[in-house]
C-alpha cells in the first residue's frame, strides 16, 4: 500500500495535477501477481510523466542539479587525494 501510494503522489507531482484515472490499489490481501499488474501501471505512468516534465522545461534545472553533483562528487573525489 505505501508504494501505490507513493507511486501516486509522484505522479502527481510529475505531471503537476491530480491524477484521477489509475487503477485502483488492490487490497493488502490480494495476490502479489494482482499488485504488480497494479504497480507496473503506476510505474509506467510515472516514467511517462516524468518524461514529458523533462520535455517541458525541468530539462534545464535537472541539467544543473546534475552539473552540481558532478562538481560536488569531483570535489569530494580531489579531497581524498
Amino acid at each position: 500500500p505505501r508504494l501505490y501510494a507513493a507511486l501516486a503522489a509522484g505522479i502527481a507531482a510529475a505531471s503537476g495535477r491530480p491524477v484521477r484515472d489509475l487503477p485502483a490499489a488492490p487490497k493488502e490481501t490480494d495476490p502479489v501477481e494482482q499488485w504488480d499488474q497494479v504497480l507496473s501501471v503506476l510505474f509506467e505512468r510515472l516514467i511517462d510523466a516524468d518524461a514529458a516534465a523533462r520535455r517541458g522545461g525541468l530539462v534545464d534545472s535537472m541539467i544543473g542539479m546534475g552539473h552540481n553533483l558532478i562538481r560536488g562528487g569531483a570535489a569530494a573525489k580531489d579531497e581524498r587525494k
